[in-house]
């Protein structure tokens, strides 16, 4: 779907393109998928809810930008990455 979407744009990437790109008929897709946005962000609730309890656990002092403090809340995000075969 992200190469689709940096090809055409979001709004001209068909829900068939993408199925047919993945391997499997649009009906498959529409099983998995209610539309083409939740193959964008899909699992968005979970990565907010790491991020949320992430910044609630941080320690006293540390900087909001500092490499230390995005390494959790990165941790699913690398593994969503390894995992569709995009990193």
């Amino acid at each position: 779907m992200l190469e689709l979407h940096q090809e055409r744009g979001f709004d001209q990437t068909a829900t068939a393109e993408i199925a047919a790109r993945a391997g499997v008929n649009e009906r498959t897709f529409f099983r998995h998928f209610p539309d083409k946005r939740e193959v964008l962000f899909d699992g968005e609730a979970d990565l907010r809810a790491t991020l949320i309890q992430a910044v609630a656990e941080a320690p006293d002092g540390l900087q909001p930008l500092d490499p230390a403090s995005l390494r959790r809340p990165a941790r699913p995000l690398r593994e969503r990455r390894t995992s569709t075969g995009t990193a």
